[in-house]
């Protein structure tokens, strides 16, 4: 249960997203938002209050339970302190961190933790595992992400390591979280450890979700790409074009720049003789381009005609063997 400092710092969203956590009706979260109740107005509620915004007799009772928990718990605030390498804003400093302590968890020891995810997670549904989720207790992490957890100094090193955590237990149920799943268990993150959570901005949680999301998608872009078969270029059908040796290419794609440099301003050159040229330099301009796969920047220097429409066109169809005009 979270101490009452936490709660007090819950604005009426995140209010929500506690009592969901809870167990409380979504009818009652409804009524609570609605009516703009934050962590420190939920702690202040009357008797009278209760009744009014929560009639239902099952409900109310709920709440006033949860309620009676947080003002029971014992649990001392813990101020939160300033970090040089957290992507959340910087915070108010209160402590320091040792660096003994952060140079305590080495690159074995992430993984170890990372690896060590607790088999027993309950069963849950495809869709409704998240309302079951349970974040991993301080055993599951290293020093470095134990001594954020104590003082509330995030550093990168830690911030990773939780989200590398997280993400394990939570592949055991889906590569593909929902918009809700993020939510929920960055809720409950914050929840159990209330020193982790934002210090600016309307959410409590929302660097954590980004981050949270971007390493699902990493992941899954690397499955993606160990999955996925190299790609294959298609062949270019040569079989028909004129054959000539090496000697007899390099002089004609020589006398190729010649007749296109007399050709004036736009390079087109003499119409039959650039024709005559350009297929009898194709078959070996094909091979060339599909194994030695030049820059578009070399073809057009070696070919300066490929720059024009109509020889563009032209060298196209007798590659592709159809009319530009066909393609939808």
């Amino acid at each position: 249960m979270s101490n009452i400092r936490s709660i007090e710092r819950l604005n009426y969203e995140d209010l929500g997203g506690f009592l969901e956590i809870e167990g409380i009706h979504e009818d009652v979260v409804s009524v609570f938002a609605n009516n703009r109740i934050s962590g420190k107005i939920f702690l202040q509620l009357s008797e009278e209050d209760l009744r009014e915004m929560v009639p239902v007799i099952g409900d109310r009772v709920c709440v006033r339970e949860l309620r009676k928990k947080v003002l029971d718990t014992s649990t001392p605030p813990v101020h939160l302190a300033a970090t040089d390498s957290s992507p959340v804003a910087s915070r108010s400093s209160s402590k320091t961190l040792s660096p003994a302590a952060i140079q305590s968890s080495s690159k074995s020891q992430s993984t170890a933790a990372i690896q060590s995810s607790s088999t027993s997670q309950p069963s849950a549904s495809q869709s409704n595992w998240h309302l079951h989720f349970e974040i991993p207790e301080l055993s599951s992490f290293t020093g470095v992400v134990k001594t954020a957890i104590e003082t509330g100094i995030i550093t990168g090193l830690a911030r990773r390591e939780i989200i590398q955590v997280l993400r394990t237990y939570m592949t055991k149920y889906t590569m593909n979280p929902t918009s809700e799943h993020y939510q929920t268990v960055c809720q409950k993150l914050i929840v159990k450890y209330p020193n982790l959570q934002d210090s600016e901005g309307k959410s409590l949680y929302g660097s954590w979700r980004i981050s949270l999301r971007n390493t699902f998608k990493n992941l899954r872009r690397k499955n993606s790409e160990t999955e996925q078969p190299p790609s294959k270029r298609s062949k270019i059908q040569v079989d028909d074009m004129q054959d000539i040796d090496e000697d007899e290419y390099v002089e004609a794609v020589q006398a190729l720049k010649e007749v296109l440099k007399k050709g004036g301003k736009d390079k087109s050159g003499k119409h039959s003789e650039v024709k005559d040229l350009m297929d009898k330099t194709r078959k070996i301009r094909c091979h060339w381009i599909q194994e030695q796969h030049p820059l578009i920047s070399e073809v057009m220097q070696k070919f300066p005609c490929l720059a024009f429409g109509k020889w563009a066109r032209r060298e196209f169809r007798a590659i592709a063997r159809f009319e530009v005009d066909q393609m939808s």
